[in-house]
């Protein structure tokens, strides 16, 4: 049997194994406490170490920066480019004629040119508004003036009076910049006049929109890359190098749309700007030079053609040369590399495009090129681009009086359609012969053909000879004089009792 324990001793017994388990927790707990404490005063020490540790390391640095005035010597640049560029960079206000009164329309950037007041910006800044008004950085405003635009370079000239603080920027003429390059871009991102921002040139002779034809009416595109904020306001604010000289004009951004900067910024580039602006200054408007070249339609088509030729460097690859055109003259051939013009670099076509057409007509250029391995070099007078499209234009219109209403371009150059009885149908063209040669130079193109034709004056009512082939094969001579336009009551007829022919 099991002994029996009465209530209370077993109560007895609950109690005493209660009092010795608290007791022993009890002195558990002092030894957990004095073990943390132990810990917590050994780290103490430890972070003790480390801060002092810490308070030396940063000392030393102190020191050294101290003793090393790089940094402050930066600073100190970074304010004197912003003290030397601000007061030539001006804020232009734009309002537009409302049903009541002049309304605000937006608002741009812009930088004094000469001590004469013109004050360059870009076309797209100024183009919408009925008055302008350009804003010092000294707080003073002056109406403005335009002088002229050139659109295809997005490039404007406006006047403001002379009593104006005209500071004018100075310009880093001659000295391109290069990829790496630290510059500083000025205007009003949104608004906010005279801001700074700091970068370096990402890239060179940018191209966001393709587009390559020989009368290509398109915009040119030679754009400095940045990564210096820009934003909407900063159009036409001067770009600038570290000694505050421009290189460029803000233009563009790149964006997801909601026109804030990515960190990728355009600008046009000093040599596309002044001689534009010495034209807009010294004539209102811009005669763009004419080479007569076609060139691959893109960059990539460009690399292609390099790497078909053998080339590994950089430039563009001529894929024609327009008969009678300033590049045939100066001796340029199909297949020619152009490396380069007047000392500059070519990387891309829309770089070499934007070179020629911001040359003045009649400029003569240095174009570096590479020809069978052997670098060699060409000097071309360039001809008026936009007399070369007035004429493109005044040609078209002498061949439709002349009859010939269309001209082939598949498989050859060939006559498209003849009207019956015109002067082209009386001297012997008919539809479908194939244009050989004018006045003895081959035509290949239609390019050649046109400007073969302008040459010869045939948009000044000329005679031209045209040598065809007929379908069978049997080669003619055919001479063509376009009749003569007249006015009647306002409106031009073809000059009754000219047929416009030479028989020959």
């Amino acid at each position: 049997m099991r002994p029996h324990t009465s209530g209370a001793a077993r109560n007895g017994t609950v109690v005493g194994v209660m009092a010795a388990f608290l007791a022993g927790m009890a002195v558990a707990i002092l030894a957990g406490n004095a073990l943390v404490a132990r810990q917590e005063a050994q780290e103490n020490r430890a972070a003790a170490v480390t801060r002092d540790e810490a308070v030396k390391a940063a000392e030393r640095a102190r020191q050294a920066l101290d003793g090393d005035d790089f940094l402050k010597r930066l600073n100190e640049a970074n304010r004197r480019v912003a003290a030397a560029v601000e007061p030539s960079v001006v804020h232009v206000a734009m309002e537009a004629a409302g049903r009541r009164r002049m309304a605000s329309v937006g608002a741009g950037s812009g930088w004094v040119y000469d001590a004469k007041g013109h004050v360059v910006t870009n076309a797209h800044v100024v183009q919408r508004a009925a008055r302008l008004t350009v804003h010092f950085s000294g707080g003073q405003s002056y109406p403005a003036q335009v002088v002229g635009v050139d659109e295809a370079t997005d490039i404007a000239v406006v006047k403001v009076d002379e009593a104006a603080p005209l500071v004018p920027a100075r310009r880093a003429t001659g000295e391109p910049p290069e990829q790496g390059d630290r510059v500083y871009a000025f205007g009003s991102p949104f608004g906010f006049k005279f801001s700074m921002s700091e970068g370096i040139v990402s890239g060179l002779s940018r191209d966001p929109s393709q587009g390559s034809e020989v009368f290509s009416r398109d915009a040119y595109t030679n754009f400095i890359q940045s990564d210096a904020a820009i934003n909407p306001g900063n159009s036409g604010g001067p770009l600038t190098d570290v000694r505050g000289r421009v290189v460029g004009m803000n233009v563009a951004i790149a964006s997801d749309g909601d026109g804030v900067s990515r960190g990728v910024g355009f600008a046009i580039p000093l040599t596309t700007i002044e001689p534009i602006v010495d034209q807009l200054i010294a004539h209102g408007a811009v005669s763009k030079g004419f080479l007569g070249v076609n060139m691959p339609p893109s960059d990539d088509a460009n690399d292609a053609a390099l790497k078909g030729a053998g080339f590994a460097g950089q430039g563009v690859v001529i894929t024609g040369v327009i008969i009678g055109a300033p590049a045939d003259a100066a001796g340029l051939r199909t297949g020619d590399v152009v490396t380069g013009v007047n000392g500059e670099s070519v990387r891309t076509v829309s770089q070499f495009r934007a070179m020629i057409a911001t040359r003045r007509p009649g400029e003569s250029l240095g174009v570096q090129i590479m020809r069978g391995g052997e670098a060699t070099r060409l000097s071309i007078t360039l001809a008026d681009l936009d007399a070369a499209r007035k004429h493109q234009d005044e040609v078209a219109e002498a061949l439709r009086r002349s009859g010939i209403t269309g001209i082939s371009v598949g498989g050859g150059l060939g006559i498209g359609e003849v009207t019956a009885d015109s002067a082209a149908a009386v001297a012997g063209f008919t539809k479908g012969q194939s244009i050989l040669s004018v006045a003895g130079k081959p035509i290949k193109t239609f390019d050649d053909l046109i400007w073969v034709l302008v040459n010869e004056g045939f948009h000044e009512g000329k005679a031209a000879e045209i040598q065809v082939s007929n379908r069978g094969g049997r080669e003619q001579k055919l001479s063509l004089r376009p009749p003569a336009p007249v006015k009647v009551d306002g409106a031009a007829r073809d000059e009754p009792g000219d047929d416009g022919v030479d028989q020959k």
